[in-house]
C-alpha cells in the first residue's frame, strides 16, 4: 500500500513524542467500559472460583454475583474450603518485559479468614487490601501502585486459617474493573533491511518495495523509512491496548517513491519502534534515477528509408550524451502498420542502445518504427521516440502488354501494377532482328500504365523484337516479352528543303552578312500524296560550340504540300525544318546548312602618300557575338598576283571596331596599292572566312 508523503512524518511525529513522554513503557487495558478483557487469565481450587463479566458492576439479583474480573469462595453450607483455598485473576508481563504500575477499580469482601486484594505476585507482597481490608461494602474503590518490577500481578482470594474457612457466605471475594497496567520494556527491537527493492544492488527508480525486517518481545509499534531529513513512507501497525503484547512482532514491507529523491546514490535509514517507545534504526544504500534517457539523435535506416524486397532492416542512431546517473540499457521500439494505430508489435533490445542490426517487420507493408532508450534504471519515455517509415514488399509487379490501338500504332503499352510498393519504373527496349545489341525507349509509368512511343521517324525499316521491365519501389522487378513490330508504324511521309536553283531544291545555303536566304520545301505521304494545312517547325543551331537547338517560327504547308521559309539575317547556322507527325502519320526532319560569310568594313585616312609617309586603316567587323577576346583579322595586300597579309590587328569584342597604322618605307615611282581585310574562320565566330571591299592608296617614290 501507498502511503501520502505526509503520513509518514506524521507517524514519525506521533511515535517520537511517545517514545519521549513514556519511553520505554506500555498501558494494558482490561474491563473497562467497552467489557474487553484480553490479557487476564483466572484459576482457582474446588472451594474456589475465577470468572470475567465484563465490564464490572455490582449484580443484586439472587446469589449476590458481582460483575468484573473475579475471583471469590464458592457456596456450600455443608463444607468447609481448606487452609490455603485460593482463586485468582492475574496478569503476566510478556517475556523480556516487566509490571511497572497498576491501576483501577475494586470491590472486596474478607471475613470469616478469607484474605482479598491485588498482590504482586513475583515480589509476594500485597499492593491493595490483603491482611488489611475487610470489606468495600459493595462500593467500588479505586486502587494504584507503581515502582513495580514485577512479571505477575494478581487479584488474590485466600483462606488464612489454617483449620479451614467457612463457604457458606461470601466471606472472600475480589472484583477488578476499568484496570490498566503499565508494562516497562527497555530493549530495542532488531531491525535488518533485506537485500531487494530499492535496497538490492543496481538503479532503482518508481515506487519500490523496502523489505523490513523487525522482531520484538513487546511487538513493533509501526515502521518508518527516510533519506537524510526527507521521509519516505511510514507503516503503522494495528495495535491492541487490550493484549499484554499490543503489536504484532514483526517487519514491514514499505513502498517508499523514489521520485522524492533527486538521482543519485542515497542512504536509505529504516526505522522500527516498539509498544514500549523502544527505536532501532539500520541503514541501506539505494541508488536512484527517475530520469529517462533523452531522445536518439541522427535515426536512420541502413540503405535509407522507403521499401525493400527483403525484411532486413538495420537501424543506425547516436545515443544522447547522458545527463542521468543510471547508463543505458536497451532500446525499445514500436513497429506499427502505417495508418493502422491498433497494429502494433513492441520489442526491446538490451545492451544494443547504438543501433539494431536485425529488425524484422512483422510481414509485407508499409510500416513506421518509433525508437527510444530505456536506462538501467527502467527509466523510459516513448514520448521523445524517433521515427522511421519503411516498407517490406516481396512480391513483384504485374506486367501484361496491350494491344496496340489504331489511332496510335507507335505507342507500345503494358499494364504495370503493384498492390504494396507500387510501381517506380519501368523499361522498354528494341532490337532489330539479327542484331544483339537492345535499343532503349523513353519509356513512363502513369496510372497503372507503362508506354513508350517507338520513334519511328529515325529507326530503319525492319522487325524489331520488343521487350519490357517494369520495377516497383522495392526493386522488385517483373519482365516480359512483347509482340514484335515492324518498322515505321505509322504512314510514312518524305520531306524536301532546300533553296531553289532552277528546278533543283539545294539542301545548303550559302550567304553573306546581312543577306536573307529563302528556302523552299515540300511535305507528301506515301505515294507522293501532299500533306496539306501540316505545321512544320522551324529550329536553329548556330555555329558555336556548346550551342543549343532553339525553335524559331513555323510555317504551314499548302494543298500541294509545299511551303516557303525566309531565313533571317544571322550567321551560320544549320535550319532544320520538321514535321512533328501524329498518332497515325510518322514525323520527319530535314537539316538544312547556312553557311555565312564574314565581312568588315575598310577604311584608309589617306588616299594618296609619298614613300616614308604613314596611312592609317581602320574598319569595322560586322555580325555577332564577338569572342572576348577581339577577333583575329588579317590585313592583306595585293602584290605579285596574289594576296599577302601583312599585319594581323584584333577587332574590339564589344564595338568590332580596329584600326592599324601602315608606314610604306620602298616604294618607287608611282604605284597604286591594292588592300583589303580578310576574316578568318575562328570557333568562336560563327561566320565563315570572309573579305571586305578593296581599297586603293597612291604612293609615289622617290
Amino acid at each position: 500500500m501507498k502511503y501520502p508523503r505526509c503520513l509518514a512524518f506524521v507517524l514519525i511525529t506521533l511515535l517520537a513524542c511517545c517514545a519521549d513522554a513514556r519511553a520505554g513503557t506500555f498501558q494494558v487495558r482490561a474491563c473497562h467500559a467497552d467489557g474487553i478483557n484480553a490479557s487476564w487469565q483466572g484459576t482457582h481450587d474446588g472451594a474456589t472460583d475465577a470468572y470475567f463479566e465484563c465490564p464490572g458492576g455490582v449484580d443484586t439479583g439472587a446469589g449476590g454475583t458481582t460483575a468484573g474480573m473475579v475471583a471469590r469462595n464458592t457456596y456450600d453450607r455443608a463444607a468447609r474450603a481448606p487452609g490455603f483455598s485460593n482463586a485468582k485473576v492475574f496478569f503476566d508481563a510478556p517475556p523480556g518485559a516487566r509490571i511497572a504500575g497498576i491501576a483501577g477499580e475494586a470491590r472486596l469482601e474478607s471475613t470469616s479468614g478469607w484474605r482479598a486484594g491485588v498482590r504482586d505476585e513475583s515480589a509476594g507482597t500485597w499492593l491493595w487490601c490483603g491482611t488489611n481490608c475487610t470489606s468495600t461494602f459493595g462500593g467500588w474503590y479505586g486502587f494504584s501502585a507503581g515502582g513495580l518490577a514485577s512479571g505477575r500481578v494478581s487479584g488474590l482470594v485466600v483462606c488464612g486459617a489454617g483449620g479451614g474457612c467457612p463457604r457458606d457466605r461470601q466471606g472472600g471475594l475480589i472484583a477488578l474493573r476499568n484496570v490498566t497496567v503499565t508494562v516497562a520494556d527497555d530493549s530495542p527491537p532488531s531491525v535488518s533491511i533485506a537485500k531487494e527493492g530499492l535496497a538490492a544492488p543496481g538503479w532503482h527508480r518508481g515506487v519500490q518495495r523496502l523489505v523490513v525486517n523487525s522482531e520484538d518481545n513487546v511487538g513493533i509499534r509501526g515502521v518508518d523509512a527516510f533519506a537524510g531529513p526527507k521521509g519516505l513512507a511510514a507503516r503503522p501497525h494495528r495495535c491492541d491496548d487490550h493484549l499484554a503484547v499490543p503489536c504484532p512482532s514483526e517487519g514491514a514491507v514499505l513502498e517508499p517513491d523514489t521520485a522524492l529523491l533527486e538521482d543519485g546514490r542515497h542512504v536509505v535509514t529504516a526505522r522500527t519502534i516498539d509498544s514500549a517507545g523502544n527505536v532501532a534504526e539500520t541503514t541501506a544504500a539505494a541508488l536512484v534515477d527517475n530520469t529517462p534517457p533523452s531522445a536518439v539523435e541522427a535515426l536512420m535506416v541502413e540503405g535509407a528509408e522507403g521499401w525493400r524486397s527483403t525484411n532486413e532492416l538495420a537501424l543506425r542512431w547516436s545515443s544522447p550524451a547522458e545527463t542521468q546517473r543510471a547508463p543505458l540499457a536497451a532500446s525499445e521500439y514500436l513497429i506499427c502498420r502505417a495508418g493502422a494505430a491498433n497494429e502494433c508489435r513492441a520489442g526491446s533490445r538490451p545492451r544494443e542502445i547504438g543501433g539494431i542490426a536485425d529488425l524484422a517487420l512483422p510481414g509485407p507493408g508499409l510500416w513506421t518504427v518509433d525508437v527510444w532508450l530505456r536506462d538501467a534504471a527502467g527509466n523510459q519515455d516513448r514520448r521523445v521516440a524517433r521515427r522511421v517509415t519503411v516498407g517490406y514488399d516481396d512480391a513483384p509487379p504485374v506486367l501484361v502488354q496491350r494491344d496496340a490501338r489504331p489511332d496510335d500504332p507507335a505507342r507500345l503499352v503494358f499494364d504495370a501494377s503493384d498492390t504494396l510498393s507500387g510501381v517506380a519504373r519501368g523499361e522498354v527496349e528494341l532490337r532489330r532482328r539479327g542484331r544483339s545489341e537492345w535499343q532503349p525507349l523513353q519509356a513512363t509509368v502513369a496510372d497503372g500504365r507503362l508506354s513508350a512511343v517507338v520513334d519511328d521517324e529515325h529507326l530503319p525499316r525492319a522487325t524489331y523484337d520488343v521487350r519490357a521491365r517494369v520495377f516497383d519501389n522495392a526493386g522488385n522487378e517483373r519482365s516480359a516479352e512483347g509482340t514484335p513490330i515492324a518498322v515505321p508504324l505509322r504512314v510514312d511521309t518524305h520531306l524536301k528543303v532546300g533553296e531553289r536553283h532552277g528546278r533543283r531544291l539545294r539542301p545548303r545555303a550559302e550567304t553573306v552578312f546581312g543577306r536573307r536566304v529563302r528556302l523552299r520545301g515540300r511535305l507528301t505521304a506515301t505515294g507522293g500524296n501532299p500533306l496539306s494545312a501540316r505545321e512544320i517547325e522551324v529550329f536553329e543551331l548556330v555555329a558555336l560550340p556548346g550551342a543549343d537547338w532553339r525553335r524559331i517560327g513555323s510555317v504551314r504547308t499548302s494543298r500541294s504540300g509545299r511551303f516557303a521559309y525566309s531565313a533571317a539575317r544571322g550567321p551560320s547556322r544549320v535550319i532544320r525544318f520538321r514535321f512533328p507527325g501524329s498518332p497515325t502519320i510518322r514525323a520527319r526532319s530535314r537539316d538544312l546548312s547556312i553557311r555565312v560569310r564574314a565581312t568588315s568594313t575598310m577604311r584608309s585616312s589617306r588616299r594618296s602618300v609619298v614613300n616614308g609617309e604613314s596611312v592609317t586603316f581602320h574598319g569595322r567587323l560586322r555580325g555577332r557575338p564577338i569572342p572576348a577576346t577581339g577577333k583575329l583579322l588579317q590585313l592583306q595586300a595585293f602584290s605579285r598576283g596574289r594576296w599577302l597579309t601583312f599585319a594581323t590587328p584584333r577587332a574590339d569584342s564589344r564595338t568590332g571596331s580596329w584600326r592599324y597604322e601602315y608606314r610604306f618605307a620602298a616604294t618607287r615611282g608611282r604605284v597604286r596599292y591594292r588592300f583589303r581585310t580578310r576574316v578568318p574562320r575562328e570557333v568562336a565566330f560563327p561566320y565563315a572566312v570572309g573579305t571586305s571591299k578593296t581599297v586603293r592608296v597612291l604612293v609615289r617614290g622617290l
